[in-house]
């Protein structure tokens, strides 16, 4: 009240000419006044409560994820920006990205509302454990990120990532169901005055696809020879992608016998990439960077042309087969491709 009382009488004093006062309830009165001389002071009131609600309702958007109640990309930068202005040029700070292992089983199970509950049910573990010395946020789909601005040394990174990936892994009861959740991560970690959100990033990522690369449920710190792991994976990548589409796969063939072992009844297509500059590539490497990719259907349309081009040559009742990618029986497109080469 005595706030209130000192508003009002800045107001009647000509010390203020317009205020706005937050009295009990959450209500909200704008006072402007009009001096009159010596005749007095004129105050008139608005009640702009709803205004002021309106106003909180557009911020509280602008600055949320509307599904977690966390900060969203853009107010988590301007946060992170605001707190690393405040240290020294010296400590030690980081950032994390978490995201939930098979997150996708979730919604194509349960639905994607079940998935949504979820999300929410993670970020309320978060937010308990949040604290002054870290800002968390919700990047979008199942990431969630985390600012670490106290870390005094490599042991207690890794002491706040343990305590994180414990605190929202686990069993979660979504909808009468109980799901269990494991959680991959990154962290890369820098000095206050090199660190770059962006560029910190890109190594927590780095990071992250390291920790799901070797099975998941599990976090690993950023190191300098992941970048160049990466750099050459992506080279990789796109050398993949380009030998596919000019079909100069190699293949090499198993022979596939009789029960009874007196003759060749036909033969294994096996897919093979001979590397102008590594050589031989195994399939253990590049048909997963194919599914990665979403290019094994591509793949297996080239073999399938090769092999039923070589197939007529060779003696006639024998047969070919060719290995197939769950990816390709997830639609009919293949039905379709083997009609084509057929014909």
């Amino acid at each position: 009240m005595d706030v209130i009382a000192n508003r009002l009488e800045n107001l009647t004093q000509g010390r203020e000419r317009r205020a706005l006062i937050r009295f009990a309830n959450n209500v909200w009165l704008e006072f402007s006044s009009r001096l009159h001389g010596e005749n007095g002071v004129v105050l008139i009131f608005e009640d702009v409560t709803a205004r002021i609600r309106q106003e909180d309702r557009i911020l509280q958007m602008a600055r949320f994820d509307t599904l977690t109640n966390l900060p969203n990309r853009s107010w988590f930068a301007e946060l992170v920006e605001n707190k690393i202005n405040e240290l020294r040029a010296d400590q030690k700070v980081a950032f994390a990205v978490f995201d939930l292992d098979d997150f996708k089983h979730v919604n194509d199970t349960m639905g994607h509302v079940a998935g949504d509950k979820l999300l929410e049910a993670v970020a309320g573990r978060l937010k308990q454990i949040s604290g002054d010395d870290f800002i968390v946020s919700r990047f979008g789909g199942d990431e969630f990120v985390v600012f670490f601005s106290n870390i005094d040394g490599d042991d207690v990174l890794r002491s706040q990532m343990d305590r994180i990936a414990r605190s929202l892994g686990g069993h979660y009861q979504i909808n009468g169901s109980r799901i269990f959740v494991s959680l991959s991560g990154g962290v890369a970690a820098c000095r206050a005055g090199d660190a770059l959100l962006e560029d910190m990033q890109i190594r927590a990522d780095l990071a992250l696809y390291d920790a799901k690369r070797r099975d998941k449920n599990r976090w690993t710190l950023f190191v300098e020879s992941m970048d160049d792991k990466y750099s050459a994976r992506q080279k990789l990548k796109s050398e993949l992608r380009e030998a596919i589409l000019r079909e100069p796969m190699g293949v090499a063939y198993q022979p596939m016998f009789l029960p009874d072992g007196t003759r060749i009844a036909g033969a294994e297509a096996l897919s093979r990439w001979n590397h102008p500059e590594m050589g031989p590539i195994s399939p253990a490497v590049y048909i997963p960077l194919a599914e990665e990719m979403g290019i094994v259907t591509d793949l297996t349309r080239c073999m399938v042309n090769r092999a039923v081009a070589d197939c007529v040559t060779w003696p006639e009742g024998q047969f070919v087969s060719v290995n197939l990618s769950a990816h390709d029986l997830a639609s009919n497109e293949i039905i379709n491709e083997v009609n084509a080469a057929l014909l």
